[in-house]
């Protein structure tokens, strides 16, 4: 017996036996034989059990899958069942068949394994990072994991994603980004080192398609879960059982500049008053044209230093040179504290404010999450710069209006005047440097394009949309409008 068990003889003698205890003499019986190092060898059987899964799932059409656990060793049913809960979607039914004479039975895998496998947490997860650090962070957002370590080339740092890990959940390994080998081979060496019970997910998003190559190869090899992002339709794929899951919520803005800023300060200056002044903020858009033409006179006092009076509509703004900042409105008035802030609102800061106050509604709503309003992005100024007498930090970057939806960012450049050409240039580039590829720029004016170089250059840039009124309502359609997503 020992002579011939597990060979194609004793094979192919089973499977007439089977065939002759049943009615339908069309089924096709195979076998996949496989080697193991020892009796209870569970890497070599989940390998054999994950092969075969991998088969019947690229078999097109309806198909239904029964794994009989009786025969074999205790530890071989232990992995069968381990595969039914891995291969979930072919909806695998369990039997056994314990008691010679009886019945077989069917088995339920208990719930617990089942949301153990559907979990989304992870013991570590590799990243494959690039130019595009989103990804990245869509994996820390997503997951809960106490280890993230990323994949970089000498060109693209990773040491950015220390900011949203404690100092133990971050690690890095520099990689050929053109050489598979290079990829696979140090991630199964870091592997090495990694608890066996160990649960481990791969991010395939970011990187070069070469990293995606060898990331895929040491994920098959040491069975991790491989998983990619899809800003597309705002999902995660589990690319093992192309699963979706709907991708969680970035709920602070101010992290989409934290990740795409090096040596940065991020702080929002929110204008003092401006809930005392909105009445004067709508006001004075309603009268926008008339306002816009006394721009360029405004601006000549404030240079100057000459105080002026100026009436529109029913606004009245008065000004003295470090006396007097005051806009009146029929018995109601509001004044500022310096001349700076002053000539700021007067010059356009009131139609941000405006913009800003118009948002709102929509934050309330829970539309859009962290508004924010004059948003900086600072510098440290450091030797010769701090002792020339220079500020220790310098402005670096301003952003009018910005928020997010949950999944991108959208920055938003308000001009109260004519638009010019460059200031659709200005916005392209802001946004895509501090959001990313999924970032959405929106310019907000108070007036159409001028002419057919400004509108060409806003249609040509697909991340930036114009809106001159009815602006809430507009802002909703582009935060709906698939349209402007790309995938990373």
């Amino acid at each position: 017996m020992k002579k011939y068990s597990n060979t194609t003889i004793a094979h192919n003698i089973y499977a007439q036996w089977l065939l002759s205890k049943i009615s339908n003499k069309n089924v096709n019986i195979t076998f996949n034989p496989v080697e193991l190092e020892f009796l209870n060898d569970s890497n070599g059987i989940y390998s054999i059990v994950c092969k075969i899964m991998d088969i019947i799932s690229n078999i097109s059409g309806k198909k239904e899958v029964h794994l009989f656990l009786s025969p074999g060793t205790p530890v071989m049913a232990f992995v069968w069942a381990l595969a039914a809960i891995k291969y979930k979607n072919l909806q695998i039914k369990l039997i056994s068949s314990s008691v010679i004479g009886q019945k077989a039975e069917f088995i339920d895998i208990p719930d617990e394994w089942t949301e153990w496998k559907n979990s989304n947490d992870f013991d570590v997860i590799f990243n494959l990072f690039g130019e595009q650090r989103m990804p990245s962070y869509l994996s820390i957002n997503q997951f809960k994991c106490p280890k993230h370590v990323f994949l970089s080339s000498n060109i693209h740092d990773a040491s950015v994603m220390k900011r949203f890990l404690d100092e133990k959940g971050f690690d890095e390994i520099k990689i050929n980004p053109y050489d598979p080998l290079d990829v696979k081979t140090k991630i199964m060496d870091y592997k090495k080192n990694l608890d066996p019970s160990m649960k481990i997910g791969m991010n395939l998003t970011g990187g070069t398609k070469l990293m995606y190559a060898g990331g895929m190869e040491a994920c098959r090899d040491m069975r991790a879960t491989p998983f990619y992002f899809n800003i597309d339709d705002d999902s995660v794929m589990f690319l093992d059982s192309f699963e979706k899951n709907t991708l969680k919520n970035i709920i602070s803005t101010k992290s989409f500049f934290k990740l795409n800023t090096d040596e940065l300060e991020i702080q929002e200056k929110r204008p003092n008053g401006m809930t005392e002044r909105l009445k004067f903020s709508k006001l004075l858009y309603k009268n926008h044209k008339k306002v816009q033409k006394r721009y360029k006179r405004m601006m000549e006092y404030f240079e100057r230093k000459i105080g002026f009076k100026e009436e529109i509509s029913d606004i009245k703004i008065s000004y003295i040179p470090n006396q007097l900042r005051q806009i009146v409105i029929k018995d109601k008035f509001y004044d500022f504290t310096n001349d700076q802030e002053f000539q700021f609102y007067i010059c356009g800061g009131w139609f941000e404010e405006y913009i800003y106050n118009e948002l709102k509604s929509l934050e309330n709503r829970g539309i859009i999450f962290d508004l924010c309003i004059n948003l900086k992005l600072y510098i440290d100024n450091i030797g010769k710069d701090r002792a020339w007498g220079f500020e220790e930090k310098v402005d670096y970057q301003e952003i009018d209006v910005c928020f997010n939806d949950g999944k991108r960012l959208y920055i938003i450049e308000c001009k109260s005047g004519i638009i010019k050409s460059d200031f659709v240039e200005k916005l392209k580039n802001i946004t895509l440097q501090y959001g990313g590829l999924g970032a959405v720029g929106i310019l907000a004016s108070c007036f159409e394009a001028p002419n057919n170089v400004v509108r060409k250059k806003i249609e040509d840039n697909k991340m930036i949309h114009s809106v001159t009124k009815d602006y809430i309502q507009e802002i909703v359609k582009i935060i709906n409008d698939k349209n402007h997503r790309k995938v990373y």
